[in-house]
């Protein structure tokens, strides 16, 4: 609150981004008091841990968020099957942002009535050249946004932001996903059905559990705990409701 009427009060955060967009790097860290030691020397020495978890790898395969594009393909449209494959090296981006492969890569690749439906498709480029769009075998969610900035006090270092602009944090600032795995996500856009996959096993391996739960003590009556609970009540016994079990 300021006392100047000619300032008005700074409006809250609406989410877009910290203050600056390296505070994802220095506000986790928090050491607080450091413990001291006896070191061999009998002298005080800091007990700092040498154990420290170290930041998983980037790789497609445990960052669902990211695009994949160790092959690009071509897919039926009503259902994402891959009806073509390409190389990394067959395929070129245009200034747009589109992923393409020339007449000579297409060729072959599809079955007759297939290839007569994406030449209907090709785009003619000025050249009198034609060109096929394609496609990372696994599009980036549109979700994901990536910033690189630089960190404070030393512009010669950078590190790149990664937000998930589906969720918000505590504070109302789009989630970080930087130096984290994500298997599986269904807020993604695309949709990813082979991580989703991974989902339906965690979930089916939780049920099989469950189940076990119940066959072993018994389905879970929800009528007969409360009455017993009531009776209980009645006897000044209650110790925390039909949800104890």
């Amino acid at each position: 609150m300021t006392d100047d009427p000619a300032r008005p009060e700074d409006p809250p955060g609406v989410g877009l981004d910290r203050h600056r967009a390296d505070e994802a790097i220095y506000q986790p860290f928090n050491p607080g008091p450091v413990p001291f030691t006896r070191g061999e020397d009998g002298l005080p020495a800091p007990d700092v841990p040498t154990d420290l978890p170290l930041v998983p790898p980037l790789v497609p395969e445990t960052m669902v968020c990211m695009a994949d594009r160790s092959a690009f393909v071509v897919r039926d449209r009503r259902w994402g099957e891959v009806l073509a494959r390409f190389h990394p090296d067959e395929v070129e981006r245009a200034p747009s942002g589109e992923y393409y492969v020339g007449l000579e890569q297409m060729e072959g690749k599809l079955a007759p009535e297939l290839w007569e439906m994406c030449k209907e498709e090709a785009v003619q480029d000025p050249r009198s050249l034609m060109r096929f769009v394609v496609e990372p075998i696994r599009r980036q969610c549109k979700f994901l946004a990536r910033q690189m900035v630089d960190f404070q006090d030393a512009a010669e270092n950078q590190f790149i932001e990664r937000l998930c602009t589906a969720r918000r944090d505590s504070e109302s600032f789009f989630l970080s996903v930087r130096d984290q795995q994500v298997h599986a996500c269904e807020l993604r856009s695309p949709r990813d059905p082979a991580s989703e996959q991974r989902l339906d096993r965690f979930d089916d391996a939780k049920i099989r559990l469950g189940r076990e739960r119940y066959a072993e003590g018994g389905v879970f009556d929800v009528d007969k705990a409360l009455e017993r609970t009531e009776k209980e009540a009645d006897r000044g016994l209650v110790f925390g409701g039909i949800f104890k079990e």
